[in-house]
């Protein structure tokens, strides 16, 4: 399964990362593949940090943010 495609420049899209289900953050992503990364956070923690990587990546600005929670 391919999770990101370089580009010609050798950057990724990291949204990839974000939409992928068994990631969701850049933070599972380097817990899953790379040995090194030794840091380990509590499950609520990991929540935020998905939370806030899913929400805020894409570049949306605040005014779009606070509509989503107007809902």
């Amino acid at each position: 399964m391919i999770i990101w495609k370089e580009d010609k420049y050798g950057e990724m899209d990291v949204l990839r990362i974000f939409d992928n289900p068994s990631l969701g953050s850049y933070y599972k992503f380097l817990v899953k593949y790379e040995k090194e990364y030794t840091i380990r956070l509590s499950q609520a923690e990991e929540k935020v940090i998905e939370f806030v990587s899913k929400k805020f990546a894409s570049g949306k600005r605040i005014h779009s943010f606070t509509r989503s929670f107007r809902r």
